[in-house]
């Protein structure tokens, strides 16, 4: 079945004249679809200036739209004092964080590329997306940078790095200057306002080929995205809270929960501690408008109402309007039941989106549902369900979902091979196995690809078993994901060794692999008898 998608190449956004400053007109917030983020948040930040932009709950502090505009000014001085050329890529490590967002907003100000990734990798792992990305500024935290240097030190593109905290000790990096923010002293400059076809981000996925493949998305493509996933909710604007429960260096946290509310005026509530904080007395505490929790997040909240409904605690009142969320990895039926149950007259939906195209299905709170489905296709998008020689099947058969439309992305950076494979005439191929009724609704199967999550991160089954071949005593590896009676994934490695003592294969692993990648069971089998069978 095809849903709003015709048989051609879908269209990509079209590109405007030059972007202007925001002392431009463009810079006031419109009441269209037309206007990108960027310029909706510089005329919020004019007409709402004493509005919340971001509480930041660990950091304990509270920025306004004005104080998040002047920051992100500042930063933008900070970046165009390196003179880089336009459109070079400025890779942001940092945690999630009052400084990330508005480096981020300060990066796609001056002009330049930013890429957002994940301020806990290995050492390997970082390396691995520096050297993808090629980036010609760094910016992260001093405790960060003296621990990678080892990889950006001797990276030949990159011209500079800018520590947000105070100067990192022992850097040595002749060929790189490094700044510490604190001391640079630079008058505000005006945020260069982008066309819709600039790159205002680089993510990095995988599609289980054992190597990182990087996606541009254009500023037209993230305001037609924020637009149809705001079409599908509740009216939300100024005053608004939005919690961050999900992590803003991943394509559905910086669109949904940094790009969309401040295209909006809402507040950014962050916090990377909510597992240890009582969840629902933080939505009720904040009134939370909006939130979006991985799996892990939405199970401990059901096990938080448990117990205080054993102490015979009420539930405190949340925002009439609450959305919840479901992001990361797939919610299994029961669990969205079970907090219906536990918290009457609210539900969790979850939507679907890839790094490639966006969030491209999304359940509406305004629209019907099904349990279980992951939702309709949202405005802008375009989806088909098709067998295996490319052609569509009809309502209730299982087939491969693609993705078509103007959020797109154009094919993997610098890698034509991966895009031969991945994308077809403007649709990109999911790997995903789904079923799609006569309304619309699409329920997922199954994945064709070599990929995973654990804990709602992915894990590359094909990377774990090239670290696992690292080692000379290992001469074949085999990654397979396990999902036990709770839902819960895990990754199962089989490998042929010349050696079955495992110790020097576990450290090898915890060494280069982040915790969500190690295996939970390793089976060994020796050469010899692998052999003999």
């Amino acid at each position: 079945m095809t849903t709003s998608a015709p048989r051609s190449a879908p269209p990509s956004a079209a590109p405007s004249a030059a972007a202007p400053t925001e002392g431009s007109p463009e810079g006031s917030a419109p009441d269209g679809p037309t206007e990108g983020f960027l310029h909706r948040f510089v005329g919020f930040a004019r007409q709402h200036p004493d509005a919340v932009a971001i509480e930041a709950l660990d950091e304990q502090r509270r920025v306004s739209y004005a104080e998040l505009h002047a920051l992100a000014q500042h930063r933008c001085a900070v970046l165009a004092s390196q003179n880089l050329p336009e459109g070079a890529r400025v890779l942001l490590c940092l945690p999630t964080s009052v400084e990330l967002i508005a480096h981020y907003l300060a990066t796609v100000g001056a002009g330049l590329v930013p890429v957002m990734i994940n301020d806990k990798l290995t050492a390997a792992e970082f390396n691995a997306l520096l050297q993808a990305s090629q980036p010609a500024l760094l910016v992260t935290t001093s405790a960060l940078a003296q621990r990678h240097q080892s990889a950006w030190s001797g990276l030949a593109p990159l011209q500079a790095l800018i520590t947000v905290d105070t100067p990192a000790e022992r850097l040595s990096a002749p060929q790189v200057r490094c700044l510490d923010l604190p001391s640079q002293q630079h008058a505000p400059r005006a945020l260069r306002l982008p066309a819709d076809d600039d790159i205002v981000t680089i993510q990095y996925t995988y599609k289980g080929l054992g190597e990182p493949l990087g996606v541009a998305h254009r500023y037209g493509s993230l305001t037609l995205s924020a637009h149809g996933l705001l079409q599908s909710m509740y009216p939300m604007g100024v005053g608004t809270v939005h919690l961050v429960g999900l992590p803003l260096y991943a394509v559905y946290g910086l669109l949904v929960l940094m790009v969309m509310p401040l295209s909006i005026g809402s507040t950014m509530l962050l916090t990377t501690t909510l597992s240890r904080q009582d969840i629902v007395d933080v939505l009720a505490r904040h009134q939370v408008a909006f939130a979006c929790l991985v799996p892990e997040l939405v199970r401990l909240i059901i096990h938080q109402l448990g117990e205080r409904q054993a102490r015979g605690e009420a539930i405190p009142a949340l925002h009439p309007q609450l959305m919840l969320y479901s992001g990361g990895s797939r919610l299994p039926v029961e669990v969205a039941e079970a907090l219906a149950q536990r918290l009457p007259g609210y539900r969790v939906l979850q939507g679907y989106g890839m790094t490639e195209c966006l969030p491209v299905v999304l359940q509406s709170y305004v629209g019907a549902s099904q349990a279980g489905a992951l939702g309709q296709v949202i405005p802008g998008a375009q989806v088909r369900v098709v067998d295996e020689d490319g052609q569509d099947v009809p309502s209730g058969t299982l087939g491969e979902l693609w993705i078509g439309g103007p959020t797109v992305t154009r094919g993997y950076l610098d890698n034509p091979e991966a895009t031969r494979q991945f994308f077809t005439e403007g649709w990109i191929k999911s790997g995903d196995l789904v079923m799609q009724d006569a309304q619309g609704h699409i329920r997922f199967v199954g994945s064709r690809l070599r990929i995973t999550k654990v804990r709602s991160l992915m894990v590359d089954l094909a990377e774990v078993e090239q670290v696992a071949r690292e080692l000379p005593t290992v001469r074949a590896a085999r990654a397979h994901a396990e999902r036990d009676a709770l839902g819960q994934t895990s990754i199962l490695l089989s490998i042929v060794a010349t050696d079955p003592e495992q110790t020097a294969l576990q450290q090898h692993l915890v060494a280069r692999l982040s915790p969500h990648k190690q295996p939970r069971q390793i089976m060994v089998v020796h050469e010899a008898m692998a052999a003999a069978a």
